[in-house]
């Protein structure tokens, strides 16, 4: 079944299943406006039905969750031996912990947030009850009625705020990847230079050992055996000490060899100069992003500020549109005046200014009327601008 809104009388509007819309059409002035008044009855009783019995639910649940309480006995057999089917149980204690939530808010509005939110739809306020809906936009739609929630400009304002989140998430997950990328660039950076540092390091290693070396080759063969003339009994000794001597000489050599080889292969200067270039470049890549991330990080300041801006204008408008639609549907009963009308001559229904009353409500009516068509056209001229300079 779905709702359709009828005419209660001057003060407005109220959905209505069908078919009773129909009914309550066939109906004359005021009989309709005694049922609509059950109707609302109803409603009220309903919504305080399910609150009360979501209430309970939820003080049984809790008491399931004690130590050692089940003995065999679940919160869902607890609810089939009363009759209660699951789905519809949990819905009335999800709009409980929503009802709770608002209670707890202490928002000077609560009494109103509490009649909008029991206005909403069953999947808006199990959603509220659950925490799955924004803060922000639980709290834009808990200062909205229906009519207004049913608005197109509200409508449209609450899209915009979805695509200000996922632009703020998308801008947020892109500061984060581009600092991610920082931190590896860096490391990158750091080893770099520390790459550089002990190739330095093990070149002037090098570097210093050949050339002790060097030195000691040179004292070596500054110390080799000269030709001694000695009497023949001590010839053998002196040509074994020379042949000690040369191995000795040929080991130092061979030793100078390998030491002059490691060298050779070690790291050239070309490739500091190009681990030099690497880590110039690396610094100059760490220098952009770092700008980059600095310009989306102040859009991102600036887009909350206007955001915000506009949250607090039209959660100012939302007040004032349901504070309005409050004195239409509870002060300016018309029904009222139905009988007592009827015995005042046309000269007393003029004195009382009734018709002057009448022509000022539907001058401020068609004032406002003028103000959201003017803001419906610029939004729509602002959007077509929008996909042309796209």
């Amino acid at each position: 079944m779905t709702k359709h809104e009828i005419q209660i009388d001057s003060s407005g509007d109220r959905q209505i299943w069908e078919p009773l819309d129909k009914f309550y059409q066939s109906l004359s002035s005021q009989d309709r406006d005694d049922f609509l008044k059950v109707e609302a009855d109803l409603e009220d009783c309903q919504r305080s039905i399910i609150i009360r019995l979501g209430s309970i639910l939820r003080r049984a649940q809790k008491l399931f969750h004690r130590p050692g309480v089940r003995n065999g006995i679940t919160f869902e057999k607890w609810l089939k031996a009363h009759g209660l089917k699951k789905t519809p149980a949990y819905e009335a204690i999800d709009v409980a912990n929503g009802y709770y939530r608002i209670k707890a808010m202490n928002d000077p509005q609560e009494k109103l947030m509490i009649d909008h939110y029991m206005s909403l739809s069953k999947k808006l306020r199990v959603q509220i009850g659950r925490g799955q809906i924004d803060p922000e936009k639980e709290k834009m739609i808990l200062h909205a009625d229906e009519n207004v929630r049913e608005s197109p400009i509200w409508k449209h304002m609450l899209k915009e705020l979805d695509q200000h989140k996922q632009e703020k998430v998308q801008q947020n997950s892109t500061i984060q990847s581009l600092q991610e990328e920082n931190r590896k660039l860096s490391q990158r950076l750091a080893d770099s230079e520390n790459q550089r540092a002990n190739l330095t390091a093990q070149l002037d290693k090098a570097k210093v050992k050949h050339h002790h070396m060097e030195l000691a080759l040179e004292e070596e063969k500054n110390r080799m055996p000269t030709t001694i003339t000695v009497p023949p009994d001590d010839y053998d000794q002196l040509a074994a000490r020379v042949q000690a001597d040369r191995e000795e000489l040929i080991a130092k050599e061979q030793k100078i060899q390998k030491l002059e080889a490691d060298i050779e292969a070690g790291p050239k200067k070309r490739d500091i100069s190009k681990y030099e270039r690497s880590i110039k470049k690396l610094k100059a890549d760490n220098q952009a992003l770092s700008e980059q991330i600095k310009k989306m990080q102040e859009q991102l300041n600036a887009k909350k500020g206007q955001h915000d801006s506009h949250k607090k204008l039209f959660e100012k408008i939302a007040m004032l549109s349901s504070q309005w639609q409050r004195v239409l549907e509870t002060e300016l009963n018309v029904g009222e005046l139905d009988a007592e009308i009827q015995t005042l001559s046309p000269e007393e229904l003029d004195q009382l200014g009734l018709l002057r009353v009448a022509d000022g409500l539907a001058e401020l009516s068609k004032k406002i009327r003028d103000q959201l068509a003017s803001t419906t056209i610029k939004r729509s001229k602002q959007a077509i601008d929008e996909k042309q300079a796209v």
